[in-house]
């Protein structure tokens, strides 16, 4: 789109009725991403006083309401389609579509073509082994029918509330505090009880894209702003980008006045590093950073507002290139025909499913466990192992901690939650022949006290 005269040619009747009929549902989905706020930038709808005006806005609601009610109503006709195109730009489709299904699914198309191109011109770093053989999804029986859905759905149509947290329950957790067996979290006077930052890496320059982890995102999101988090959002960042932020949220003033902080990473992984959108590759360019790196970085020595307060660390991501087996009893004796062929790597992308990092890594490494008090890292797979993400669902991980969460968030303390995760996901699965891929998550901590979300 070409950049116009924001003053020029008013906004229509018809797109001011249409950003006021959708202000509640943008209000509570908006995510103000660099992407997005770019695009409104290059296109003159929003000028550099105008952005920092926005971002003075303490919380996501009020920037949204600010945008949506005092800003893009004002602005000329081409403001709106400029709105729906930085939704689309920003991989926020979902809500552009709801808005207006017509424009975002044009955008969408001539975004998908764009990224398509761009991604034809990429030096993609393949493996030698080619695939012999095509993974399928392996349907559960009807007596588990919830874990199909689950297994076959985007966690945010199966219409799944957040649970509420009962007046007795909130009771018994705050005599637990006080008796020091639970972190103490407690609402801030902003309304907010933590900090969760999402980093979600999906095209990268020389390893395949990441289908599915926008849908990750947006669900975590959704999932944060429901538990009363102020929730900060950072996309294709590279190696030295991801670091730079870090350093920055690091010394977040607003950690000394939050109970508690939570980091999610999606991105391509491998043996305990994940990588910036500029991965790795031959010319000796390393995208790559050490997981143990960034949750020392949080520590209570190296982050003084986090000190003695829980820090949860959820890593979307590859550890390495092995498929995880589980063989039926009926062949659990007898030769493996794929084992080796699996184990080493070959199995690139399943047909609905894909792997989230390099599959050429085959060495089962152990994972660096932190020395620092009150950490938990929860990996979404275990040491040496593939971790799997559908292209339109997103990775089986998130999905289930989303589900989870908004299940057992006031009934159930967070490692146990993590336990119910593993269990999930343990029932998910894809089939070839008698061989069964699977996923097992791992968690590392040094909690020393039970973590309940609050309301």
């Amino acid at each position: 789109m070409s950049k116009m005269n924001p003053k020029s040619i008013a906004m229509t009747a018809e797109h001011r009725k249409i950003l006021q009929n959708n202000t509640v549902t943008i209000v509570k989905n908006l995510m103000f991403s660099e992407e997005f706020v770019s695009v409104l930038m290059r296109d003159g709808i929003l000028t550099p006083e105008e952005k920092e005006r926005i971002e003075a806005e303490k919380t996501r609601s009020d920037k949204s309401r600010y945008l949506i009610m005092d800003t893009l109503p004002r602005r000329s006709d081409a403001a709106y389609p400029a709105f729906i195109e930085a939704l689309v730009e920003s991989r926020q489709d979902s809500l552009a579509e709801e808005i207006d299904s017509t424009l975002a699914s044009k955008f969408i198309e001539d975004r998908d073509k764009n990224d398509e191109k761009i991604q034809l011109q990429r030096p993609v770093k393949v493996s030698e082994a080619s695939v012999d053989f095509v993974w399928k999804p392996y349907h559960l029986d009807e007596s588990k029918t919830w874990y199909c859905k689950l297994f076959e759905s985007n966690i945010k149509d199966l219409g799944i509330e957040l649970c509420k947290m009962t007046p007795d329950r909130k009771k018994n957790i705050e005599e637990m505090m006080d008796k020091k067996k639970v972190y103490r979290i407690i609402r801030h006077n902003d309304g907010f009880f933590g900090r969760a930052v999402i980093i979600s890496n999906q095209f990268y320059t020389n390893m395949n894209p990441r289908p599915g982890s926008d849908i990750d995102c947006e669900n975590l999101v959704k999932l944060f702003d429901q538990l009363n988090f102020r929730t900060v959002v950072h996309k294709e960042l590279m190696g030295k980008e991801i670091k730079k932020f870090l350093e920055e949220e690091r010394n977040n003033e607003e950690h000394l006045q939050y109970s508690l902080f939570v980091l999610c990473i999606l991105a391509h992984g491998n043996n305990n590093k994940v990588y910036g959108i500029d991965g790795n590759d031959e010319n000796g360019n390393d995208g790559a950073i050490d997981i143990s790196d960034i949750t020392s970085w949080f520590s209570g020595v190296q982050c003084p507002g986090l000190a003695g307060k829980p820090k949860l660390f959820f890593i979307q991501a590859c550890q390495g290139g092995k498929v995880m087996l589980s063989v039926s009893p009926k062949q659990r004796n007898s030769d493996r025909p794929f084992s080796t062929a699996v184990a080493s790597g070959d199995v690139r992308n399943a047909v609905t499913l894909h792997p989230d990092g390099n599959p050429d890594y085959t060495d089962s490494l152990p994972l660096n466990i932190p020395e620092a008090a009150d950490l938990l890292i929860a990996y979404s797979t275990a040491p040496g192992y593939i971790s799997w993400r559908h292209p339109e669902y997103g990775s089986w991980f998130i999905r289930c901690l989303i589900y989870v969460i908004l299940n057992n968030a006031y009934e159930e303390h967070v490692f146990d939650m993590l336990t119910e995760v593993s269990r999930i996901i343990s029932h998910f699965k894809l089939k070839e022949g008698n061989i069964y891929a699977v996923q097992v998550p791992q968690v590392v901590s040094t909690l020393t006290k039970k973590v309940f979300f609050m309301s």
